[in-house]
């Protein structure tokens, strides 16, 4: 029941407080859920066994502020490496459109920035794999082009909420295996209850299907953002991102060779 999944949730606590980063980060994540009125926002580190822990998130009124956290912020002096921001469902109101020019504004704008920016949507119909990378589209919903176009992720929320909740019961049950899924050490209990907001129940007609529990579900969003984004399923994810550092690390600099003396050549008359 709900009960047992939320102790789940709360025992993947990590020896670590919020904004503190545990050693071998490779890369950190972020994912954005956009609001009407805001943003609700996750950070997350990436190690090198893949363990991924919690190191910021909650709730932001304004863009600028979204370039704060994403864009700006230095965690242990480590930037942002990948966010997903999520660009908005279905909904025709006018409101609605113009959320999702802003989004898109707002990740052109990020471009230069040193972070990857990417819109994501959840996928309606079903897909084989977890993360459909899409062709760039040209224009925005009210049909203003988009110089270059913007590549929009589409995720399949179901396979990806699998997935995340694989990964806590397993932490929570192993938590010495590498790979674990980790929340900071004092987590507020209503980011456990949004995290939780949804369950997974059979259908009538067999097969099984995730349902909202609770309406604030926004942070769940973002995690599931958060695990696509270092997917490697999404171009390579983290563990490409690793390689090409430790690529990095091993090709130094060739030293110059010492200057050999030069000989008198003997056939040579002064």
């Amino acid at each position: 029941g709900q009960d047992d999944v939320q102790g789940k949730v709360a025992s993947c606590r990590s020896p670590y407080r919020k904004g503190e980063l545990p050693p071998d980060v490779v890369a950190i994540v972020a994912g954005i859920d956009v609001q009407m009125s805001g943003f609700w926002y996750r950070v997350r580190a990436i190690t090198s066994d893949n363990s991924s822990y919690a190191i910021d998130g909650g709730y932001l009124q304004t863009i600028e502020e979204v370039d704060e956290v994403i864009l700006n912020k230095l965690y242990n002096g480590r930037k942002v490496w990948r966010c997903l921001i999520d660009i908005g469902g279905t909904k025709s109101q006018e409101s609605a459109i113009s959320k999702t020019e802003e989004t898109y504004n707002w990740i052109r704008s990020t471009h230069g920035s040193g972070v990857q920016v990417f819109g994501s949507k959840g996928s309606s119909h079903s897909m084989a794999t977890k993360i459909k990378i899409g062709s760039p589209i040209e224009r925005t919903p009210s049909g203003k082009p988009i110089p270059g176009g913007l590549r929009i992720i589409q995720l399949n929320t179901d396979l990806l909420k699998d997935t995340l909740f694989y990964k806590i019961e397993r932490t929570a049950e192993s938590p010495e295996q590498p790979g674990g899924w980790w929340l900071y050490d004092d987590v507020p209990d209503w980011e456990i209850e949004q995290i939780t907001a949804e369950e997974k129940r059979r259908e009538r007609g067999g097969g099984t299907k995730w349902h909202v529990v609770r309406r604030d579900n926004h942070l769940l969003d973002c995690e599931v953002m958060c695990l696509a984004a270092a997917d490697n399923e999404f171009w390579g994810g983290v563990a490409l991102e690793r390689k090409r550092q430790i690529k990095s690390q091993v090709v130094k600099p060739r030293e110059p060779r010492p200057r050999q003396e030069q000989r008198p050549n003997p056939y040579l008359e002064n």
